[in-house]
């Protein structure tokens, strides 16, 4: 299973893998609000004045 491309719901693809056997898993791109889910904002670390800035990551 050696550079596989798996289209499913992480959440039911993920435990069919062996163990061990993942280097990366990308999930839902795009980022960045670059999508709306439709879903209420998440509050990272439960800190609204949370002012963490992603892109320097």
């Amino acid at each position: 299973m050696i550079n596989t491309i798996i289209l499913g719901h992480a959440l039911t693809e993920l435990p069919k893998l062996p163990a061990e056997s993942v280097s990366c898993v990308t999930t839902s791109p795009p980022y960045w609000s670059l999508r709306d889910y439709g879903v209420e904002p998440v509050i990272w670390d439960g800190d609204k004045d949370c002012k963490h800035n992603f892109n320097n990551y």
